[in-house]
This record gives C-alpha cells, structure tokens and sequence, in this order.
C-alpha cells in the first residue's frame, strides 16, 4: 500500500514539473518511506540520521538532484551511531517546536521594566533612575523622609546652646554663661589658709567650736594653765604631747606654755618627776610659772569674737556667722555637688569648661562641630547647611540627585527615559518605538537550515553540505550496514564500544576477556565471609556472609570465624606480656552495673573494688556492648583505713567513644579534671578523694578494631592496679608502667 502510495505521489509530482522531477516543497519523502526500510540487524532504530539522504521505500536515497537512486547504485542503507536528529538548533535546544526566544532574532521588546523601590520612603532614588517623591524646598530627604532642618533658638540669648547641637555664642575669659548671659567669675582665692574670707563672699573654711580663726588659721581659745594641765596628764613623755595640748589654746597662753615647757624639760628632762617640776616651778621656772597660772590679763581691744587670751572669750557670733580674726562674718559654704562647673552658690565657680565645650546644668558639654565630609548638600548636624541642590535636582543623604521625569506620552510600552517602563506588552506581543505589535512565529518544524518565515533561520548546513527543503545534505555518503562500530567511510561513525570492549575488524563490538573470570573459583579472595561468584559478563563479585552464630569466635588466630566484626577477643599488653581478657558478664548495662551514688555517695558498687588499688575490667552487658570500668579505692565502711588517694592518667585511641559514668559527675562537687575529646579519642583525668568515696569511669563502647593506649601515674592512695583479667579474680599491675588494651580476631 506504502508502494503505491508513493508512486502516485512521484507521479503527481512529475506531471507538476515535468521539466526537473523534483519532489514538491514541504514533501517530506523520509516520513512517507520510513515504515519501509528494510530491518537492519545491527541497528535497531533506523530512523535517518545527520548526514544521510532521505531512504526510499525501496531501499534508494535523493539524490543531490532530487531523483531517486536505485539501491544497486549506492549500497545498503547508511546506518549512523546518532540517535536524535540535528535540526541545526542552539544546543540547549531539546528538539521541540522552535519560540522567538530559542536562538532566533526577534524584534526588539525594549528593556526589561525596572520596578521602583519605595516602599515605606517618601523620597530618595526609587531605583529606577526616577525618585519616590519630592521634599519642600526647607526640608533634606534623609533615608528616604523629608526632615526639616533644626531651628536654632537664641533670642534675648549671647551664649549657651541653640537647641540645635551648637550655641549661640560664648563668653570671654572671666566670665561665665548663666542663663543665656555672660556673669563675671570671681575665683577663691584660698592657698594655705584653712578658714577665714575667700575673696568671693564665701570662707576657706569653718573652725569648730572650740577653736576660732585668726589669719586663716583655726586656734583654740584655752589658757596657759589648761595646757599644763593636759601636758602633765600626758600618759608618756610631755614632749609628745605638747603640740596636741597647745592646739588648744589662744595665741597668747601658747606662748606662755611653750615658755613654761621649754624651761621645765631643759631643767628636769622629757619626763620630769613632780617633785623636780614643783622645785623648779618656784625656782628657775617661778615668772614663767606665775604668768602661766595667774598673771595673765584678758585682750579684747577691737574683737567682738574669739578667746581673750586667758581662756576665755570676747564674745560669741550667732549661729550663721563665724569668728574670723576676732570679727563676726556671715558664713556661705559652696555648694557643687556632682557639678563640674557653674556657680557655686557662694559667687565662685565649680570648674571651668574648655573651649570646645559649654557648661550646661553642671556639666560640660561639648559644642557642636559641623560635620560636612563628603557631603555637598543638607544640614551640618549643627543647625546650619552644607551646601544647597540646582535646580531639578535634590538632596539626598548629603547628595545632589538629579531629579528624571519620565517620558510616557503615546507610549504604551518600552523605557520611560529614567530607568522604569511605560508599560509591558502582553503574551505573543513585542514592543516596537512605543507601541505592542503581534510576534512573528518562527517555522522550523522538521528543519535543519534554511528560512524559518520571520527572516532569521532554521540553522546552517556544516562546510561542504547543501541545504534541501530545510534538511542538510552531504556529497559522501555514510555506510554503517550492519555495523555497530568503527567507521563509516566520510570520517564519521558508526558508533562506540563500551567500556572495556573492543570494535573488531568487522565493526562489531566484542568483550575482552583477557582478564575475566569464567567460574567462581577463579573470584575467590580468601575471605571465609564472603561469597565469590563470576557473572556472565566475566566480572567477579564478593558478597558478604550474615553472621553465623553457631560458630564461637577463635580469639588470636586473626580469623573472624564467625563473620561478625562486632564480636572481638580483647588483650591487655603492659611491659612486654599480653594477657587476654574476659569480660564480666552482666545483663544490666553499665550505668546500673557501676551503681554510681545508687548504694553509697558519690561511690561505685559494682563489687570488684578493691582496698587502695584502681579495679581495672571490661563488661559485657546484656545487648552484648562491652566497657572499659577503671575504679580507684573503695568505701568508707568496706576499709580497713579510709585514707583518700590521688591518681591521674592520660587515654589515647578511643576514637568515637564517650564517658558513660563519671565518677564524680564535673561540677557537682570534687575537684577532679576531666578532660576528653571523643573524636580524637584522647583524654587526660586526674582524680582527688577522701576515705569516704571512689573515683573513677566506664569508657564504651569498645566496638570494631581499637587499642587503647593508657598511661597511669599514682600519687597516693594507689599501690597498685587490680587487673580483672578473668571475673575469677585480679592480678596486681604496676601504677607507673603504661599499658594498652586492644581488640583482636
């Protein structure tokens, strides 16, 4: 039926154009033959391939002239190694219909829309080369908001601050800022004076009540008789308590003491007995003696305060007033308290500012320094401006932004001239000077080259190819019949070997077996746990054996009889001897079997502890985990003399594993160090305690292939190791010599 419908066409064809014989444009002669073609034992899909001539139902190709060659002429049918057919598309095309946008040109759409940024701003950039709004001409966009720049406040003001971070004026040297005027400032004048006129209005000072001042300094107001009084009720010598007791007495009675005392110690000594003191007081010391005790005549003469010089007064001021220099003067005491500058109360000042800086409520505060740094607009930070924009263009963050107005009209689409689009075509539509004109859909189903309608093209032919009715043709013609490899006689191929085959020398592809197994016996490796077999395609295979639990694991041969890696013979070494070990068999796991604090305080209760030795055993709980249990003394109430001890080790090799009982717990009282990392698997411990308790670990799992590298160090308390090497009972270990603890088959 394929074979008259083809001749009826052909026939149809040639009454068209007689002239040529020419098959008519969009005949696809390959689609109307392809059911045709003999079947091709080495290639399976023989569909037409890149490069090939359309095949005819019987057998034939076009020629480049577009006739049909007979089969006789040209040979089997070429067969190629490709399997989808070029269309002369971009490579990331997948061989669907061809869109504008897959590699072909297409009328120009415009700049993609910008979409402007402005949520929560009122101005600045939006992004787009336009702006989100515009600020008053008073007003600088900071951060996206119109701020109105500070309005300095200095009416009926000559200093002080402005309100704005600046001032609005300063005074000169001598005076001082108060309230928004310069007052002058009078500064105390003091020096060694401890009371009396400070030059301010004010005092240096305040005497108590039972001194005055004269001349700045405070005196008492006692006589002569009551400082021989004190001097003579001196506990030691006089001397040293002279200069206490004449701190008490008016200027005139202390020199009448100092002359008395003098004359005293230069005739009797320091310390002189009284019966020395009563002779010579009526002796050599009589007229100083009798000036002292009774000869002294009061002094008033122009004083209305202070002491008399005989011990009494010449008057007393009210209690706002003190005496100074034998006047009554009105008492102002500065007051300042956290003040570090201003007045202070009295007319003098609490301190001074510098110049870069005002007193404001008693503090210094520093004045406002205008700051304009790679600004060119907007406020200085101190009231005033850094500069101000042209015109179309704003202040933005200290910058001069040109302000772009966009440009829409009779656009319906395309760049609005600042960045942002005057709208976006629709699906099938591009943008064309402003406006949306419908797309031209490219054609180039079932074509490799040629025009694809729109101007543009379906792909190019390589070099020394023609382009046919949109497929590419060579002169040479490929023959792969019935090959699968190798070559296909115009410098392509007929297709590849897999890896580890071989094309022969009739383009077959063939298994080199050279190293391949034939039977089972030829995979086997040795390994009693696994099972070896050879698959048909002379490749070995080793399959590993479940577990066989009927056989016991042969500790020391290096074989895993039982094909299970998790059941190990472990051995402890220590100077040259290796002694296998046996764990203790439990069906609790470790944490119970350690009973930390479960039976005793802050002490294990495992049963293997051992009077002023380190217990050291593995166990085996009941899901078969084994730990290392390392315990140092015993309780209180199993010795026969609770003494405590120190002992410390370092640990190496126990990758992956982890402390399971700390003995004691870090940070819950004890003072022990514990300091392990599980993925190195290396640890240093040192362990401090009492007669009451132990102290010690479980280290787990032991799993696999592992040893143990432990180096311990006693320093009292430990006379040796008890090494459980059977749960029969232990053998002693030295405390000083390292030892490892290692899995083996």
């Amino acid at each position: 039926m394929k074979r008259l419908l083809l001749c009826v066409l052909l026939a149809s064809a040639c009454a068209d154009d007689p002239a040529d014989g020419a098959i008519p444009a969009g005949l696809d002669v390959s689609e109307i033959g392809r059911d045709a073609l003999p079947p091709n034992p080495a290639a399976p899909d023989a569909e037409r391939r890149d490069g090939e001539k359309p095949t005819q139902p019987d057998g034939g190709v076009l020629s480049d002239e577009g006739v049909i060659v007979p089969p006789s002429d040209v040979g089997p049918p070429p067969i190629s190694d490709a399997t989808t057919p070029d269309h002369g598309l971009p490579p990331e095309h997948d061989g669907g219909t061809i869109t504008p946008d897959e590699g072909q040109p297409t009328p120009d759409a415009g700049p993609p829309p910008c979409k402007p940024q402005c949520d929560g701003k009122a101005c600045g950039p939006n992004g787009c080369g336009g702006v989100c709004g515009l600020c008053d001409a008073d007003a600088e966009c900071i951060g996206g908001a119109c701020e109105l720049p500070c309005a300095p406040a200095c009416t009926g003001k000559v200093c002080g601050p402005d309100g704005c971070g600046s001032t609005c004026g300063g005074c000169g040297p001598g005076a001082l800022c108060s309230g928004g005027a310069c007052v002058d400032i009078c500064v105390p004048e003091c020096g060694d004076k401890a009371c009396g006129d400070n030059g301010c209005g004010g005092v240096c000072g305040v005497c108590d009540g039972s001194q005055s001042c004269n001349a700045g300094v405070c005196v008492g107001s006692g006589s002569c008789k009551e400082v021989i009084d004190c001097v003579l009720a001196c506990p030691s010598d006089y001397v040293s308590c002279f200069n206490e007791c004449i701190s008490k007495a008016s200027q005139d009675a202390a020199g009448q003491a100092k002359q008395l005392v003098s004359c005293l110690t230069e005739a009797c000594g320091a310390t002189p007995s009284s019966a020395c003191f009563a002779q010579q007081a009526v002796t050599t010391c009589g007229k100083a003696f009798t000036e002292c005790v009774g000869g002294c005549t009061p002094s008033c003469e122009g004083a209305v305060c202070g002491p008399d010089g005989c011990g009494g007064t010449c008057g007393e001021c009210s209690g706002s007033a003190a005496c100074v220099d034998g006047q009554c003067q009105a008492i102002c005491i500065p007051s300042c308290g956290d003040a570090a500058c201003g007045g202070d109360g009295c007319g003098g000042v609490c301190g001074l500012c510098g110049d870069t800086a005002l007193c404001t409520d008693g503090i210094c505060v520093p004045i406002c320094q205008p700051a304009c740094q790679a600004k060119s607009c907007g406020t200085d930070g101190c009231g005033g401006s850094c500069g101000a924009c042209e015109d179309k263009a704003q202040c933005s963050d200290g910058a001069c932004v040109p302000i772009c107005t966009p440009a829409c009209a009779g656009k319906t689409c395309g760049g609005d001239g600042c960045g942002g689009s005057c709208g976006a075509c629709e699906s099938g539509e591009s943008c064309q000077g402003g406006s949306c004109v419908p797309n031209c859909v490219p054609s180039c189903t079932n074509k490799t080259c040629g025009d694809d309608g729109c101007g543009g093209t379906c792909g190019a032919c390589e070099t020394g190819q023609l382009c046919k009715q949109g497929q590419c043709y060579d002169n040479c013609k490929p023959n792969c019949w019935g090959k699968s490899c190798g070559g296909d006689g115009c410098g392509g191929s007929c297709g590849t070997c897999a890896p580890g085959d071989t094309c022969n020398s009739v383009s077959q592809c063939e298994k080199d077996c050279v190293d391949c197994c034939k039977t089972d016996s030829d995979c086997d490796d040795g390994n009693s746990c696994t099972s070896d077999i050879c698959d048909i395609e002379g490749e070995c295979h080793s399959l590993p054996k479940p577990p066989n639990p009927f056989i016991e694991e042969v500790c020391g041969d290096g074989i895993d009889n039982d094909c299970d890696p998790s059941t190990v013979c472990y051995e402890l070494k220590q100077g040259g001897k290796t002694t296998p070990i046996t764990p203790v068999q439990g069906t609790q796991g470790v944490v119970n079997f350690y009973s930390y604090k479960f039976v005793h305080d802050f002490s294990a209760d495992t049963g293997y502890e051992v009077e002023d030795k380190a217990a050291l055993l593995l166990y085996r709980d009941g899901g078969g985990n084994v730990s290392l249990i390392f315990i140092l003394d015993e309780v209180a109430e199993q010795e026969n003399i609770p003494d405590g001890g120190q002992f410390d080790m370092t640990l190496s090799g126990a990758m992956g594993m982890e402390i399971l009982v700390y003995d004691d717990i870090p940070n819950q009282g004890g003072n022990d160090i514990w300091d392990f990392d599980t993925p190195s698997g290396e640890g240093y411990f040192h362990w401090w305690w009492s007669g009451c308790c132990t102290d010690g670990f479980a280290l787990g799992y032991l799993q696999g292939t592992f040893c143990l590298d432990i180096d311990p160090h006693s320093y009292a308390g430990t006379k040796a190791i008890a090494f459980w090497a059977t749960p029969a009972g232990p053998t002693d270990m030295s405390t000083e010599t390292p030892f490892s603890i290692c899995s083996v088959l």
